[in-house]
C-alpha cells in the first residue's frame, strides 16, 4: 500500500507540473479570420498528384464535441483539392486518445466520396493523449505496404498531418525522429495551449514550413490554402536525379536526402554512414555507452548496476541479499563478493560455512601414528601398545613381558596395552592362565591304532609291534617281510604282498604256470608285430627288417623295392622317378605330363602356334581349343564368337519385345497391339485408353499414336507429356531481389550489372565489395562472397584486428634472449618455456615448477601457474569471484529461463527480476504491475471559486482527467470521488 500511495503522488506531482508549465509556455498563434474560399480550392485540384497521406487526429477528452466537428470539417476541406484514387493520392486516417484507432487505411477506399462519408461518421473517443503511441502506429502499421503504402523505391511522398490540442502523455521525440528518418514528411498542427517545442519535436524541418499553431479550432480552417500550396507543389524527388543514398524527401519546391535509422547524412548531404551516437553525442554514461538503432543506452561494468537516472552506475551490494548465505561475514568486492570467517576459523570448501582449522591436514605434522588438533595447534599421540618417543613425533612398542613379572611358565606374548601367557606346541594353558600341561591326544580321541598310540606335539601317531610295519592306512599293522620268513620257492624274485608274497621274473622272462619258475620271452611270437618281411626279438621288444634288395618304409613295418624304375618297364617318355613302392613319370622343363601319365607335351600350345581364336585360346593335351567371353558363344568355325543375346547386345529399337533369331532378332508386340510397318513400333486401336500415355492434362488420339496437349494458360514441356505455366515469374512468389527470368518449367533469379547472385539464388551482392566500402585494409583487400578479407604481402602476416599487417618472424630479426622458445606476436615477440617449465619475471628465462600440482591451491575450476605463484581461472561462461578461487556464472539471466516480465538482473549465482519505472514486482517476484493497479480510495478537492477563472478551471479538469487515465478504476482497484468548493456552496 505504501508503494501504491508513493507511486500515485509521483504521478500527481508530474501531472500538476505539466499543467503549470503548459500555462507559461508561449506559442506561435495564427489569429487570421477564416477567409478560405472553398470554391477556389475546387478550381485548382492537385491533379495526378501521387501522395500517401495519413491524418492523425487528437481525440482526447480535452477536445470538445463541437471542436471535434471542426477538425472533421478541416479534413473534408483538404480532401476537396486532392486527386484521390489508387494510382494518385491515397488517404488514411488515425484518431487517438489513450489508445489508437485506425478509422481507415491507405488501401481501404478508392473514391473520394467514400472517404468523406467515413470522416463524417467518425466518433469522438474522449480519452487520454497518447501522441507517441499514435505516431508509432503510423510508422509501423499505417505506412506498411500491407496497409496500402507504396514501396519507397517508387518515390511516392509519405505525409503525416497530425492535429493535437494537448500535451502528450508519452514520449514523442524519438518516434517522431524515427518517422522522419524513414522518409515521412510530418506537418504538426497545434491548437490552443500546445507546447511549441513539443510540436517542433514532431514536425519536419524547416519548422516554419511544417509546424503550425492556432489559437482555437475555429481558426484551423485558415491553414487550408497553405496546405493546398504545400501538398500540390511538384515532387522534386520524382522529376530530378536526386542521388540520395537512402531516401529522398520532398520539400516545397525542392527536396532533402534522409538516411535510414542508425545512419547519419554525410557532408555531401546525399550519402549516409553508420551513426555512432556514443561517439558524436555527449551521452553522459558514466561507464559504458552502447549504440542502439537511432539512439543509445548506458550500461555498467561487472559489479555495478545502472542508477535510476539511467546514466550513472552504483556498486552492486551483493551482500545485501541474505548475506549471500555466508555463515560469518559477507565482504563485497568490485564485481562480486566472498565469505569470510571470524578469527580462529577457516572457510569450508562450500566457500560459505566456517570451521575450526584442521592443523593436522594443513601442514606436514610429522606424527608417526596419530595427529590431534588443539585450538591453535596440534600434538602427536600413539596408538594402544605404543609409547611416544622424546622427539614427540615417533612411537615405540611397549614390551610388557620385559617390563613386568609376568609369571608365564612357557611363553609371554605382548598385546596392545598388556600381555598374555601361551604354551609351546603340544601343551595347553591351565586355568591359572600361566602354567601349561601336555596334551594327551591318544586319550582325548578315538585313535583306532591296531597296536600302539603315541602322543606327539600337535596330535598322535600309530605304531606297530616288533616284526610288523604300519600299513598305508596309518593305523593297522602287517609283517615286515614274508619272503624272508618263509620258503617261497621263487626262481627269480619274491615280492611281499600284504600278509603273503608273489613270484616275479626278471626282464625278458615270463612266469610259468607253476607261479614260481621262469622262461625266456619271444616277443615276435607273443604279439602281432606287423612286420612285412622279418621280426627280430631285441631285449624286451622287437624290430622289423626287410629281405635283400628291399628297404624298410617309414612306418617301420612294411618294405619296398630299392629301385622300381630299374626293375620294371616303366614306359616314361622323359624321366622315371622312384616313389615309395612304385614310380612316377616326369617331363623336362617346358613340358607337361599327358593324362596317360607317361608321355609329355608342350605346356603352352596357344603361344607356340597361330591359333586364330577371336576371344580366348585354351591349351588342351597336345593341342588347343577356342573359347568365348561370358555372354558369347562359339560360331561353327570354332574360332569366332557371337553374342548369346542379340537383343541385349544391339540397340534393337523394338517398342515392346525383342526376340533373338539365330544371329539376328525380330520385334514383337504385346497382346492387343500390332507391329507397324517399320517393324519396330506397335500401335493399338484406341491408343489413349490402351496405353499409359502419361499426359498431365489431355491425351489426343492421332491414328495409331497420340499426342499430349495442355489446358489454356499452360505450355507443353519438352517431355511432350507434362505442362508448365506460361509465366512462372508472375504465377509464383519468386522472391528475386533484382530480376526474375522464366526458365523452362521454372524460373531463375538474376542480378543487375555490377552485382552477383548470392548462394540463396535470390538476393544479390556487389561484385567488388573492396571498392564499394571503406575496407580499412593496410595492404591488400580480397573480395569473399558478400564480404571481404584483408591480406598482407609476402613476409607479412595479418594482425588480430584483421586489417593491419606485421612482419612474419620477429624472433629471427632480433637477439630475443629467450632461454627456451621465442614466439612471434603482433609487432614483437614473447618468450615461452618448454613443457613443465614456467617463465620467470624477467620474461626470458624459465624455471621448472608446477605450483598448481605441488600445493593445495583451492581453485574451484582451473589452476594456472603464474611465474612464482598461480592464479585461478574459470571455465567458459563463468567469472572469478573476488576470493580469487571460486567461480560464478557470467550471466545467469541468459543461462536460465528466468521468467522475468521486464528485466532480469544477475545477482552472483542467481538473479532478481526488476520492473520499469512506474511499475513494481508482484508477489511472484517475476511479473510487474503498475503502481496504480493496487486498491486506493482517491478524493479530488477542487477550488471552484470565481477567482480561478474559466481557463484555469479547464486546466484543472484536464489535470484530473490525466490522473484518471493512469488509474484502473473499479470497486476492487481504485475508487474515486470529487469535491468542488467555493464560498457559495459545497457540491
Amino acid at each position: 500500500m505504501k508503494k501504491m500511495v508513493a507511486c500515485f503522488f509521483l504521478l500527481f506531482a508530474h501531472a500538476l507540473l505539466s499543467t503549470v508549465m503548459a500555462k507559461d509556455l508561449p506559442g506561435r498563434h495564427f489569429t487570421r479570420k477564416r477567409d478560405v474560399n472553398t470554391q477556389s480550392l475546387l478550381e485548382n485540384p492537385c491533379n495526378n498528384k501521387h501522395l500517401d497521406l495519413v491524418f492523425i487526429i487528437d481525440s482526447s477528452r480535452s477536445v470538445h464535441h463541437y471542436d471535434f466537428e471542426k477538425v472533421k470539417e478541416f479534413i473534408l476541406t483538404i480532401l476537396q483539392f486532392l486527386d484521390i484514387s489508387p494510382d494518385t493520392t491515397r488517404v488514411g486516417l488515425i484518431q487517438y486518445g489513450s489508445t489508437v484507432k485506425q478509422e481507415f487505411s491507405l488501401k481501404t477506399f478508392r473514391r473520394k466520396q467514400d472517404i468523406e462519408r467515413a470522416v463524417r461518421r467518425m466518433m469522438h473517443l474522449a480519452t487520454g493523449t497518447m501522441t507517441g503511441l499514435a505516431l508509432q502506429y503510423a510508422v509501423n502499421i499505417a505506412f506498411s505496404e500491407t496497409e496500402g503504402a507504396r514501396p519507397l523505391r517508387q518515390n511516392v511522398p509519405r505525409i503525416i498531418m497530425i492535429v493535437t490540442d494537448g500535451r502528450p502523455q508519452d514520449p514523442v521525440a524519438e518516434i517522431a525522429a524515427k518517422a522522419r528518418n524513414s522518409g515521412i514528411l510530418i506537418f504538426a498542427i497545434g491548437v490552443g495551449r500546445v507546447d511549441m517545442n513539443t510540436l517542433k519535436s514532431i514536425g519536419s524541418e524547416p519548422h516554419e514550413e511544417h509546424v503550425f499553431l492556432v489559437a482555437n479550432f475555429s481558426q484551423i480552417e485558415t491553414l487550408t490554402s497553405a496546405f493546398q500550396t504545400k501538398l500540390c507543389v511538384p515532387h522534386m524527388c520524382s522529376i530530378v536525379e536526386h542521388h540520395c543514398d537512402h531516401f529522398c524527401i520532398n520539400t516545397p519546391g525542392s527536396y532533402l536526402c534522409r538516411c535510414k535509422q542508425g545512419y547519419i547524412l554525410n557532408a555531401d548531404q546525399k550519402t549516409c554512414s553508420t551513426q555512432d551516437l556514443c561517439a558524436v553525442e555527449k551521452h553522459a554514461c558514466e561507464q559504458i555507452c552502447v549504440n542502439t538503432p537511432g539512439s543509445y543506452v548506458c550500461q555498467c561494468y561487472e559489479g555495478y548496476e545502472l542508477d535510476a537516472n539511467g546514466k550513472n552506475c552504483v556498486v552492486v551490494d551483493y551482500c545485501a541479499l541474505d548475506n549471500q548465505g555466508c555463515q560469518h561475514e559477507c565482504v563485497n568486492t568490485e564485481d562480486s563478493y566472498y565469505c569470510r570467517c571470524h578469527p580462529g576459523f577457516i572457510l569450508n570448501l562450500d566457500k560459505r560455512t566456517c570451521r575450526k582449522p584442521d592443523y593436522c591436514s594443513l601442514q606436514d605434522h610429522g606424527c608417526e601414528q596419530e595427529c590431534v588438533n588443539t585450538d591453535d595447534s596440534y600434538f602427536c599421540q600413539c596408538r594402544g601398545g605404543f609409547r611416544l618417543n622424546p622427539d614427540k613425533k615417533t612411537c615405540k612398542r611397549v614390551d610388557h613381558c620385559v617390563e613386568s613379572n609376568h609369571g608365564c611358565e612357557q611363553l609371554c606374548l605382548n598385546t596392545g596395552d598388556s600381555y598374555v601367557c601361551q604354551c609351546s606346541e603340544g601343551f595347553v594353558i591351565n586355568e591359572d592362565l600361566k602354567t601349561c600341561t601336555r596334551v594327551d591326544h591318544c586319550a582325548l580321541s578315538d585313535h583306532g591304532c591296531e597296536h600302539l598310540c603315541v602322543n606327539g606335539d600337535r596330535s598322535y601317531t600309530c605304531q606297530c609291534f616288533e616284526g610288523y610295519r604300519l600299513r598305508n592306512d596309518g593305523k593297522t599293522c602287517k609283517r615286515k617281510n614274508v619272503c624272508k620268513s618263509v620258503n617261497h620257492g621263487c626262481e627269480h624274485v619274491c615280492v611281499n604282498s600284504d600278509n603273503s608274497y608273489i613270484c616275479k621274473c626278471r626282464e625278458g622272462f615270463i612266469l610259468r604256470e607253476d607261479g614260481k619258475t621262469c622262461t625266456r620271452q619271444d616277443i615276435c611270437k607273443s604279439v602281432s608285430h606287423g612286420c612285412e618281411h622279418i621280426c627280430v626279438n631285441e631285449d624286451d621288444s622287437y624290430v622289423c627288417k626287410c629281405h635283400e634288395g628291399f628297404l624298410l618304409r617309414e612306418d617301420g613295418k612294411t618294405c619296398r623295392n630299392k629301385d622300381i624304375c630299374s626293375s620294371v618297364h616303366h614306359g616314361c617318355e622323359h624321366v622315371c622317378v622312384n616313389a615309395d613302392e612304385s614310380y612316377i613319370c616326369q617331363c623336362y622343363e617346358g613340358f607337361a605330363l599327358r593324362e596317360d601319365g607317361r608321355t609329355c607335351r608342350n605346356k603352352d600350345v596357344c603361344n607356340s602356334v597361330d591359333h586364330g581364336c577371336e576371344h580366348i585360346c585354351v591349351n588342351t593335351d597336345s593341342s588347343y581349343i577356342c573359347q568365348c567371353y561370358e555372354g558369347f558363344v562359339l560360331r561353327d568355325d570354332k574360332k569366332t564368337c557371337k553374342n548369346k543375346d542379340i537383343c541385349k547386345s544391339v540397340s534393337h529399337g523394338c517398342e515392346h519385345l525383342c526376340v533373338n533369331n539365330n544371329d539376328s532378332y525380330t520385334c514383337q508386340c504385346h497382346d492387343g497391339f500390332v507391329l507397324r510397318q517399320d517393324g519396330k513400333t506397335c500401335r493399338s486401336k484406341d491408343i489413349c485408353k490402351s496405353v499409359s500415355h502419361g499426359c498431365e492434362h489431355v491425351c489426343a488420339g492421332a491414328g495409331d499414336s497420340f499426342v499430349c496437349k495442355c489446358q489454356e494458360g499452360f505450355l507443353l514441356r519438352e517431355d511432350g507429356k507434362t505442362c508448365k505455366n506460361k509465366d512462372f515469374c508472375k504465377s509464383v512468389n519468386h522472391g528475386c531481389e533484382h530480376v526474375c527470368v522464366n526458365s523452362g518449367d521454372s524460373y531463375t533469379c538474376k542480378c543487375h550489372d555490377g552485382f552477383l547472385l548470392r548462394e540463396d539464388g535470390k538476393t544479390c551482392r556487389n561484385k567488388d565489395i573492396c571498392n564499394s566500402v571503406d575496407h580499412g585494409c593496410e595492404q591488400v583487400c580480397v573480395n569473399t562472397g558478400d564480404s571481404y578479407i584483408c591480406q598482407c604481402r609476402e613476409k607479412f602476416i595479418l594482425k588480430e584486428d584483421g586489417k593491419t599487417c606485421r612482419y612474419k618472424d620477429a624472433c629471427n630479426l632480433v637477439d630475443h634472449g629467450c632461454e627456451h622458445i621465442c614466439v612471434n606476436t603482433d609487432d614483437s615477440y614473447v618468450c615461452k618455456c618448454h613443457e613443465d617449465f614456467v617463465l620467470r619475471e624477467d620474461g626470458k628465462t624459465c624455471r621448472n615448477k608446477d605450483l598448481c600440482k605441488s600445493i593445495e591451491h583451492g581453485c574451484e575450476h582451473m589452476c594456472i601457474n603464474n611465474n612464482n605463484s598461480y592464479s585461478c581461472q574459470c571455465h567458459e561462461g563463468f567469472v572469478l569471484r573476488r576470493d580469487g578461487k571460486t567461480c560464478r556464472y557470467k550471466d545467469v539471466c541468459k543461462s536460465v529461463d528466468h521468467g522475468c516480465e521486464y528485466a532480469c538482473v544477475n545477482n552472483d549465482d542467481s538473479y532478481i527480476c526488476k520492473c520499469q519505472e512506474g511499475y513494481v514486482l508482484k508477489e511472484d517476484q517475476k511479473t510487474c504491475r503498475r503502481c496504480t493497479e493496487g486498491p486506493v480510495d482517491l478524493v479530488f478537492v477542487i477550488d471552484g471559486s470565481k477567482s480561478l477563472g474559466e481557463d484555469n478551471f479547464e486546466s484543472v479538469k484536464q489535470f484530473v482527467s490525466g490522473i484518471l487515465d493512469t488509474l484502473e478504476i473499479s470497486p476492487k482497484a481504485a475508487r474515486v470521488g470529487l469535491l468542488q468548493y467555493s464560498t457559495e456552496d459545497w457540491r
